[in-house]
């Protein structure tokens, strides 16, 4: 079974905007001066509202979350981390809604595209996720890309993206778990297990594909 929550809490950390790169100079106005303190105390918020997700807490990280969005609601990366805190909260139509708030605000974010298509997903709504996953397909990481094609419910098409890739030098052991997870979601589990033994030691195997 699919674990949302686990998969929206597994992002890397927001790079949050350096807003306070032009402070005012000293002879600023005050109306500029308390802009720059607004802004700094909103990527503080944000900082928590990270913080908390990672913690587990989704709770606070979406108070937080909400908090810096209300402060400066024309920042993108405020809004993707909204969306990241009701992901993993489990509130999939608002983390859809923060998506695409930051998504037009800055639309070049490919891995926003992919937990975008993650929560569409989540919701059933498999036709909006693989329409969202080929607008991006070009940019994303084939094991990301071969896994969401698999969650949307076209494990053929996943394993044939996740097999090349498996094949290229250098692939890693996440692209062969998601193409046995693939594969198994397909139904060939004779397949899948053979392709999960190469990285899962031989006393886990079974219950990973328990698991799936």
């Amino acid at each position: 079974m699919v674990k949302w929550q686990r998969i929206g809490s597994a992002f890397t950390a927001l790079g949050l905007i350096g807003v306070l790169a032009a402070c005012a100079s000293p002879g600023a106005n005050s109306a500029r001066s308390a802009s720059v303190a607004a802004a700094g105390q909103n990527v503080g918020v944000a900082t928590r509202a990270q913080m908390a997700l990672e913690q587990g807490d989704h709770a606070t990280a979406i108070d937080f979350a909400e908090r810096a969005v209300e402060g400066s609601p024309r920042d993108a990366s405020f809004r993707a981390l909204l969306g990241n805190a009701y992901f993993s909260g489990g509130r999939f139509a608002s983390a859809e809604a923060a998506y695409e708030d930051s998504l037009a605000l800055s639309p070049h974010q490919p891995q926003l595209v992919l937990k975008l298509a993650l929560v569409s997903i989540a919701q059933g709504k498999h036709g909006d996720a693989l329409a969202q996953l080929d607008a991006a397909r070009g940019q994303l990481d084939p094991a990301d890309y071969g896994l969401a094609l698999a969650l949307a419910g076209q494990p053929q098409m996943a394993v044939a993206v996740l097999d090349q890739a498996a094949r290229n030098v250098g692939a890693d052991q996440r692209v062969r778990q998601n193409l046995a997870l693939a594969l198994a979601l397909q139904g060939d589990w004779t397949a899948a297990k053979t392709v999960a033994a190469q990285d899962v030691p031989a006393d886990q195997l079974d219950s990973r594909i328990q698991q799936w």
